[in-house]
């Protein structure tokens, strides 16, 4: 028994050691799943702070790369004086610039003139005020075009216009170059310009705020391109992409010297279409600092097909299961604009002897010609051919027709005896505008071919007396003699460069030369070789369709038009009513027209 019973006893032992280390291998577990959750806690807050630091990181770069506007501070219902001012001389800022001046810089020209002046008078702080702004605008000069820094106003908003507010809304005066708001620049021009006393007065300040930023920013660039294209883009996000993208502005720069201004509106479009599709993939990709010049590459090809298939509307026809796009015409526009552009930037890359950059773009010309017809200009060719099916088609009618020729043959007579007995301006611009209508209708004419007729194309025109010969005469039967001394030919420009007759009647030679005759009378002030300057694009805004003259003054049968749209496209029956606006207003810059 003692046995068993030290057996049992060992037993128990055995069985009690085994259970205690159960108990120690349960509690080492617990424990080692709390230390594992302890350090996946620990873990996961190191990685909630890292990536709040990269974040503020993000944060604080963008910050720092980013045009400022800061607001007002006030303290105790005070504005807080502590703008600074950028100095001229050694681009320093400080907040008391006189003093400065009067420590550091009292042996510049400028300066010493402005000291020489009475202290606490008008004219020593005003002085003092221009050498500021100079600095100033220097320095917002450098900070616009880095896209980087904060901007120095002449004002600052407070902290409910600052929400409202970005530096695209600032711009220089033209006058005394302080940055302020530019819906605001007239009302500072009359009032509070230091400068204003011997400024003259201007319409669009905001534009030659505008011009004034482009010139300096646009260097590389010839002054007529940036005043002529440029400065005249709209002033909106699509139009601040377009100054800022260089490869953009080389594009509309190439246009600008192969058509000059005689078309600056299409050139202004393209460039605009190209900054729209780059901000759209920007906006898909959310990545703000791509540009046209990242994405003429291979590796982007994708990115460009999608983004033009955003920006044109892409949408796949449940009947025939094809894609259609809503702005087909914007699509094709795209292609050959991105071509030029792929082009421009392979001469860039030729010039710099970058090979490398040269075979990309060789390979991304190359995927042009391969996907694009197929991916792009296929669908909406397709898309542009199907909107043609059952579309309405407006022809004129017979009456109306007829009533034209009589109010245009009426009138022409009316007009011409009214200038002559009283030289008016009125009575010069119905003329003019009547006997233009008269030489597009009886030609059957672009309108825009027959209204760049200047007046060295008119005078210089060939007479059939002094190139006729005997035996042409003789060939010619009396009904075409006729024909031949009565009406003349003038030979313009027209489409892609081709050489157009315009015939013109006798009426309407005499109305011309009625309107040559007193020419001067309403546009005083011309030289000779400002008549035979090409036509720029203000002519061009200025020209309308006939039908919206006539429209006005002729009660017609068809609902109030006497052409419609796709017969003014061939014929281009009629002329605009504004067409003459600008001989009225013209001064010496412009170019000018016989009519």
């Amino acid at each position: 028994y003692r046995g068993r019973a030290e057996l049992s006893t060992g037993s128990h032992n055995i069985n009690d050691s085994g259970k205690e280390n159960d108990d120690i291998l349960k509690k080492m577990e617990n424990s080692n799943k709390t230390m594992e959750s302890k350090q996946n806690k620990n873990q996961n807050e190191k990685k909630r702070i890292e990536n709040e630091i990269i974040e503020t990181d993000q944060e604080s770069d963008e910050e720092s790369n980013a045009v400022i506007v800061s607001a007002a501070e006030k303290k105790k219902g005070k504005r807080v004086r502590n703008k600074v001012h950028y100095c001229y001389f050694c681009y320093n800022k400080f907040q008391n610039m006189a003093r400065h001046f009067e420590k550091k810089h009292a042996e510049e020209i400028n300066v010493a003139k402005v000291l020489a002046m009475p202290k606490n008078s008008k004219i020593r702080k005003d002085g003092f005020g221009e050498i500021i702004r100079a600095g100033d605008f220097t320095h917002n000069c450098d900070v616009i075009s880095v896209k980087r820094g904060e901007l120095v106003l002449v004002r600052r908003p407070t902290e409910n216009e600052w929400q409202h507010v970005s530096y695209n809304d600032y711009g220089p005066c033209p006058h005394c170059l302080g940055f302020m708001l530019k819906k605001h620049l007239w009302h500072h021009i009359k009032t509070s310009c230091t400068k204003n006393e011997n400024v003259s007065s201007s319409n669009n300040v905001i534009a030659e705020s505008n011009a004034i930023l482009n010139e300096v920013l646009g260097a590389e660039f010839s002054n007529a391109y940036i005043k002529e294209i440029v400065t005249k883009l709209r002033d909106d996000e699509i139009g601040e992409y377009c100054k800022s993208d260089k490869l953009i502005l080389k594009f509309g720069s190439m246009q600008f010297e192969k058509y000059a201004t005689t078309q600056g509106e299409l050139i202004r479009q393209t460039m605009r279409q190209l900054s729209r599709l780059i901000l759209k993939i920007q906006e898909v990709s959310k990545n703000k600092s791509l540009t046209l010049t990242d994405l003429l590459i291979p590796e982007k090809f994708d990115m460009l097909i999608d983004g033009t298939k955003l920006l044109c509307v892409c949408h796949i026809n449940l009947i025939g299961k094809r894609p259609e796009f809503n702005i087909p015409s914007l699509a094709l526009k795209l292609g050959y604009a991105l071509k030029k552009c792929a082009a421009i930037q392979r001469g860039v890359a030729l010039k710099t002897g970058d090979l490398n950059t040269d075979g990309k773009l060789k390979s991304f010309l190359h995927l042009m010609e391969l996907e694009w017809s197929t991916r792009i200009s296929s669908n909406a060719l397709s898309t542009l051919y199907k909107r043609k099916f059952n579309a309405t088609q407006l022809l004129p009618l017979t009456s109306d027709l007829v009533k034209l020729s009589k109010y245009i043959d009426t009138n022409l007579l009316k007009y011409k005896e009214n200038l002559s007995r009283c030289n008016t301006t009125a009575n010069w611009t119905d003329l003019a505008t009547l006997t233009l209508t008269r030489v597009i209708l009886f030609n059957k004419r672009r309108s825009g071919e027959a209204s760049r007729m200047t007046l060295e194309n008119y005078v210089s025109r060939p007479l059939w007396s002094q190139q006729s010969t005997d035996e042409m005469k003789n060939s010619l039967s009396p009904f075409e003699k006729k024909l031949a001394e009565m009406l003349s030919i003038v030979e313009i420009e027209g489409k892609r460069g081709r050489k157009v007759p315009v015939i013109l009647t006798e009426e309407t030679k005499t109305s011309i030369d009625l309107l040559v005759k007193l020419r001067e009378v309403y546009l005083p002030g011309l030289e000779e070789d400002e008549c035979n300057e090409a036509e720029n694009d203000e002519h061009d805004e200025q020209v309308k369709q006939g039908a919206h003259l006539l429209n006005e003054d002729i009660n017609t049968e068809n609902g109030g038009m006497i052409v419609d749209k796709n017969i003014e496209r061939r014929n281009e029956i009629l002329q605009g009513k504004k067409v003459v606006a600008k001989f009225v207003k013209i001064n010496g810059n412009n170019p000018i027209y016989f009519y």
